[in-house]
């Protein structure tokens, strides 16, 4: 009887522990080809997605000024070896923009430059927001994550983690009074 409860307690456990694990990896959801977050973390910096001028051009439009991804993906690499060759282009982007380097970005991959080139000729529209709830006292209302819930899931693999170590506690106590000859105990409380 208690190895099948032993048995079924590491079923739970292990059920609960995949749960919490898939938890915790579901706010890790970006990958390494998302075009918007090496935007963000490479080019946002000098460029906008619209007409304005950062520190260089805007990127609205590129696929009409340049549709050529192939010529683009050796641009974003090593413009400065495109501007060597002598590239019409290059050399005229490079004289419009008052001769200022560009970074080189030689360690993004192929699929990272495809989903970085996609996510730059289509953009995400931008849509206001609505206006903020209040709240009864007039204050803009939480909308974030809700420190609760987060609270509550903590709390209930908490509560397994007790719940699976008090058997296995009493497992050993038992196994113990069995290597001593005596009588197993009875487990108290509601998980009998």
């Amino acid at each position: 009887m208690d190895i099948q409860c032993t048995q079924s307690r590491r079923k739970i456990s292990l059920i609960f522990s995949i749960l919490f694990l898939s938890f915790i990896y579901s706010f890790n959801s970006v990958s390494a080809q998302d075009g918007a977050k090496i935007f963000k973390q490479n080019c946002a910096v000098c460029h906008s997605l619209g007409t304005n001028v950062v520190t260089g051009p805007g990127l609205a439009g590129i696929a009409s000024r340049r549709p050529d991804d192939a010529w683009l993906m050796k641009w974003i690499r090593n413009n400065k070896e495109v501007i060597k060759s002598g590239d019409p282009y290059a050399v005229k982007l490079f004289a419009d923009n008052g001769n200022k380097d560009m970074s080189t970005f030689a360690d993004l991959s192929d699929a990272d430059l495809k989903a970085l080139i996609a996510y730059i000729k289509a953009p995400p529209v931008e849509v206001k927001p609505p206006t903020t709830p209040t709240s009864p006292s007039g204050a803009p209302a939480d909308q974030g994550v809700n420190p609760l819930g987060i609270l509550l899931a903590v709390i209930a693999f908490l509560v397994i983690i007790i719940v699976v170590l008090r058997g296995v506690t009493h497992s050993l106590k038992n196994l113990n009074n069995e290597k001593h000859g005596l009588a197993e105990e009875e487990q108290v409380g509601p998980w009998k």
